[in-house]
């Protein structure tokens, strides 16, 4: 019998390798190189095994673990990582990731007994045997979800939200000479009239940005790594109890030996190379702008929803909360 499985994966030569071993497992292997278009699949067919990288463009493989688990339930998750990183494996465990598997030759055996072990429990679901308190919860989501997407179309919940302030994305470019600064600035200018506007400003030293960005955090941070007055690295860490939400670039000048990390939450979760000019590091950027509008909207629609559903939030919360206590009653935590 063959299973299907997916593989989202930004490199054809993993893509190929991976795929290439599962097909010859007797596996039917579809494959994406793209979030986008990955989560588009999701939404249209079943996997009962979906194997992500860490790295998948835009957003990353611990959302795409969040969106696949909170959009396909029944399936099953393996993150795929070529770093061993402690905090995107804990990101993977807590958006609902069967298992976090190193890419590497000797780990082959292992990622094959995991995807196995997701095959067993994809089975299971389908006979019947999940857990009650689980499929509940998984519904209940899903119905939330869906009413939530739903609202969107109410012409009065499009009206309260015409009345809430315009969401902008805001950008602090700290760098003590000018062309990414200016770069930046020519894109926020072309995204004014758009639906999610880029307010950008420049700081020219680490000791302005802790007092500026302290006082009033943006949403992205870009700093340059040789900065005149502290290394790029040390602001972000000094940032992180100001700022926690705040996703910062530390980036090298582009150039030949031009590169950036993409850090979250205080922590690398990914390095962009190569970093040839600010029109690069521009778009790195924009990828992170467009990921924080997207959940800026999104808890915009939220709260409008709790506006108009208070009563309705709050017995959802309560139950589940009591199913999330009877999944560990099961699991015997």
């Amino acid at each position: 019998m063959s299973h299907e499985m997916f593989l989202v994966d930004p490199s054809p030569a993993d893509r190929e390798s991976i795929g290439g071993y599962f097909r010859r497992q007797g596996f039917l292997v579809t494959e994406s190189g793209d979030a986008r278009e990955a989560q588009a699949m999701v939404r249209d067919k079943f996997f009962p095994v979906i194997l992500v990288d860490a790295d998948i463009e835009p957003w990353g493989g611990t959302q795409f673990v969040e969106f696949a688990r909170a959009n396909s339930p029944r399936s099953e998750v393996i993150l795929l990582t070529s770093r061993r990183s402690f905090d995107v494996a804990v990101g993977a465990y807590r958006g609902g990731a069967l298992d976090v598997v190193f890419k590497d030759a000797s780990e082959a055996q292992r990622l094959r007994e995991q995807v196995d072990r997701a095959v067993r429990r994809a089975e299971a679901r389908a006979a019947g045997e999940s857990s009650l308190p689980a499929d509940a919860r998984s519904l209940m989501d899903e119905m939330l979800r869906r009413m939530v997407e739903m609202s969107q179309k109410v012409p009065a919940t499009q009206s309260r939200l015409a009345t809430m302030p315009k969401l902008r994305v805001r950008v602090a470019v700290v760098d003590h000479e000018a062309p990414v600064h200016e770069a930046m600035a020519r894109a926020a200018a072309a995204s004014e009239g758009g639906a999610m506007p880029i307010e950008a400003a420049h700081i020219p030293s680490g000791g302005a940005a802790l007092d500026a960005l302290s006082a009033s955090p943006p949403d992205v941070v870009v700093v340059r790594d040789d900065l005149m007055d502290m290394p790029g690295a040390m602001l972000v860490s000094a940032l992180e109890g100001t700022a926690p939400d705040a996703v910062a670039i530390v980036y090298r000048s582009p150039g030949p030996s031009g590169e950036a990390t993409v850090f979250e939450k205080g922590s690398p979760v990914r390095f962009v190379r190569p970093l040839a000019t600010p029109a690069d590091l521009v778009r790195e950027i924009g990828v992170l702008c467009e990921r924080n509008a997207a959940a800026a909207g999104e808890r915009q629609i939220m709260e409008v929803f709790r506006m108009e559903h208070a009563d309705l939030i709050h017995r959802y919360a309560m139950l589940r909360a009591r199913l999330e206590e009877a999944i560990r009653r099961e699991a015997g935590e």
